[in-house]
């Protein structure tokens, strides 16, 4: 079903919770999804291409229609200029692949593989473009390609 999701829809009867989980469909921004569970969960989604969909929130956290609204357009702009969907959502703007492996990856390669940390470091921090790239452009080709120098 298409309708306006706001407020005044999550107050009605049409968005309550059935036996079955259903979806409702905005009339103004093609691909906002609100879904409604049996439990009573309410999910906002931005649907994109055929049949992706990222979760932009729950109800329950307090996520407002308009913040969830806003999320869908951000995201539907990125996969339509080319970016991953979730650019510039969640703080990752501005992390480099280096930040977070001395963030991130240090900690847990140090506590995953305490025998092979300090070799496979040693390695990661030769690349000398690894500090660089910023996190969003990390794809499998870049990964591959610093791989094959290690």
């Amino acid at each position: 079903m298409q309708r306006f999701i706001g407020p005044t829809l999550l107050a009605s009867n049409e968005a309550q919770p059935k036996r079955k989980p259903f979806e409702i469909y905005d009339c103004r921004i093609h691909g906002f999804t609100l879904r409604v569970q049996p439990s009573g969960v309410r999910s906002y989604y931005g649907r994109f291409g055929r049949n992706r969909r990222i979760a932009l929130g729950k109800e329950a956290d307090t996520v407002e229609p308009e913040e969830a609204r806003e999320r869908c357009q951000k995201v539907l702009g990125n996969v339509a200029r080319g970016l991953h969907p979730l650019h510039g959502l969640g703080g990752t703007d501005g992390i480099t692949l280096g930040m977070f492996i001395a963030d991130t990856y240090t900690t847990w390669v140090r506590s995953s593989r305490p025998r092979t940390a300090a070799d496979t470091l040693e390695k990661l921090y030769r690349h000398r473009f690894i500090g660089r790239s910023p996190l969003y452009e990390a794809h499998l080709i870049a990964i591959l390609r610093i791989n094959s120098v290690l």
